[in-house]
């Protein structure tokens, strides 16, 4: 069952990790900024797979 909830909730996380990456890397802290850059792309990829399936795969092996 498909809700904006969930969406919004994703987009949220999204904004965080990616704010949380741009920091890091204008702090030259370069581990941190990958690792929140990735778990931002990650999030993406979960909107772009809730609104084309109507889940969210425990991982993302399982679609």
């Amino acid at each position: 069952m498909f809700t904006e909830d969930i969406v919004n909730d994703l987009k949220k996380n999204f904004e965080e990790f990616y704010e949380n990456a741009k920091d890091a890397f204008s702090k030259k802290r370069y581990n941190p900024a990958v690792s929140d850059a990735y778990k931002a792309i990650t999030i993406l990829a979960d909107i772009k797979i809730y609104q084309t399936l109507g889940f969210l795969p425990k991982n993302h092996t399982e679609i």
